[in-house]
């Protein structure tokens, strides 16, 4: 078998790596050709290798449920491949005779250090990947959820009511944490440089949310992400009507609302609503791809990273549902241990907010607030 790194040349994949930078790693590659109908993994293999098709055609199966169709030029494996940890969770198998060209992990690690060009396309077209992988299983994951709650709606508030939030804030009573702790705790940012952290921290705004504010809507643009510093979101999703359900809250620590974020036009596929009084720290599309060299590499790890455990999980709760078509049956309404898994399956993840604030998204203030904000205007 020629080897085919003439043919990768030529896949949008590589259109902006020059081709001495391409040739470079060559000795990386293994070139391997499927027979029709032979799988190339199964469930429970490591997951220590990712590919690119260069003919053919290959089918993800999971339980004998087709899953997924990967094309020419296009990535596949990259579930296990980034990081050491996991096995395969479904099965890839020919469709027709296939070429495709191998990189193990350890060839992955030596092109971050050497051929950093090569490794920095296949990243980023695996973020694209993971992300428009996960909002089509989002679609259809939301079939499952009954609806327990109002859908949330943005609200304006009235001159009195905003009157009354100059004298009683809702928002948080404390500082705003510092954001590069709170990078260190994802498992991709943990050996980081300091300097590349801080370049990171630095295209993060901080962002104070009150109790019942609608952070973003399910079908509004992507504008931003989010980590949570203090407090806590929660996440909803509508199944249709004015119905919403309830699907888990985001603790601190964690990123949101940040499939779309590499791309334009995306939409969200739920809504978020601060749960309590806390602070975010926000980025924007612009800044998410203002960064560069090892900032916007670790950046796009981490995005990555966060995007495999949801499809992990997205594959999981799959599983508890597929029988025996083609299609998605609806069982019994899910429980709430399936919700969260669903939820974790999601990428653009928006929250949802509190049963009865959900429909009115006022503020609260109990009695002995009122009686000090009043005789405060005395």
């Amino acid at each position: 078998m020629a080897h085919p790194v003439e043919q990768l040349m030529h896949f949008a994949l590589f259109r902006r790596v020059p081709a001495e930078a391409l040739r470079a790693v060559q000795p990386l590659l293994r070139p391997v050709r499927v027979p029709s109908g032979k799988r190339l993994w199964t469930v429970g293999d490591p997951g220590d290798r990712l590919g690119i098709l260069i003919s053919g055609r290959l089918r993800a199966r999971m339980e004998g449920q087709h899953l997924s169709t990967v094309r020419r030029g296009e990535v596949f494996g990259e579930a296990g491949a980034f990081f050491s940890e996991g096995r395969r969770t479904a099965d890839l198998v020919s469709d027709g005779d296939c070429k495709v060209v191998l990189f193990t992990r350890a060839a992955l690690e030596q092109m971050r250090k050497n051929h950093e060009q090569v490794y920095d396309a296949i990243l980023q077209d695996c973020v694209r990947l993971l992300s428009d992988r996960i909002r089509s299983t989002t679609m259809a994951l939301a079939k499952l959820a009954p609806g327990g709650v109002e859908r949330p709606v943005r609200q304006e508030r009235g001159g009195l009511a905003r009157m009354w939030r100059t004298l009683v804030p809702g928002g948080p009573s404390t500082r705003c944490p510092r954001l590069v702790p709170l990078l260190r705790r994802r498992p991709t940012m943990r050996g980081v440089s300091e300097s590349a952290l801080r370049t990171i921290a630095g295209q993060f705004k901080e962002r104070a949310v009150e109790q019942g504010e609608v952070i973003c809507l399910e079908g509004e643009t992507v504008n931003a992400a989010w980590v949570v510093a203090q407090g806590g979101i929660d996440i909803i999703r509508n199944v249709g009507g004015e119905r919403a359900e309830y699907l888990a809250t985001i603790p601190v620590g964690d990123l949101f609302g940040h499939n779309g974020l590499q791309s334009s036009n995306s939409t969200r596929t739920a809504s978020c609503v601060a749960s309590k009084p806390g602070w975010l720290y926000e980025i924007n599309p612009a800044a998410s791809r203002a960064l560069d060299g090892e900032a916007w590499r670790v950046w796009n790890e981490t995005l990555l990273h966060s995007f495999i455990e949801q499809i992990r999980r997205s594959n999981q709760a799959l599983g508890n549902f597929v029988v025996g078509t083609r299609e998605i049956e609806r069982r019994a309404p899910a429980t709430s241990e399936e919700l969260e898994s669903i939820l974790n399956a999601r990428s653009a993840l928006a929250g949802g907010s509190l049963e009865d604030e959900l429909a009115q998204m006022e503020f609260v203030v109990d009695d002995a607030a009122r009686r000090e904000a009043h005789g405060r205007k005395r």
